[in-house]
């Protein structure tokens, strides 16, 4: 229930995100790339994060994260400041945004990954469209 909630929360923050713009999330953009919003960016990385933190085994009790809920939760808020959706008016590049997620995929679990920043790939300036 509570992730449904928040799958119909991101959907209507990206619609609103897309009307302030002038234009609809995920819509083509003047270099051909195309864009999502900020929070469902967001919400990708968090996943993409976590899905790295269990298989770092940092998931579970007394570990880094109790739980995969308890992961999201946190990752997703961090997601959110470090990408800093103010700083992306235009959107996420999608390209970007799968470069990203290669480089936290690829990290190995000995890295701590406490700031996805700290990865090229995944710093505002590489993931804003321009």
């Amino acid at each position: 229930m509570i992730h449904r909630l928040f799958c119909i929360t991101a959907a209507v923050l990206a619609l609103a995100c897309g009307k302030a713009t002038g234009r609809e999330p995920g819509a083509a953009t003047t270099t051909g790339a195309s864009a999502s919003g900020g929070e469902s960016a967001a919400q990708t990385l968090a996943t993409a994060r976590c899905d790295r933190e269990e298989t770092c085994r940092n998931v579970g009790s007394g570990k880094t994260y109790a739980s995969r809920n308890a992961c999201m939760d946190e990752l997703r808020d961090k997601s959110r400041s470090e990408l800093n959706v103010i700083d992306c008016p235009g959107g996420v590049d999608n390209a970007q945004l799968e470069k990203c997620l290669s480089e936290i995929r690829a990290e190995k679990c000995g890295n701590a990954l406490d700031a996805i920043t700290r990865l090229a790939a995944c710093r505002t300036s590489a993931l804003c469209v321009q």
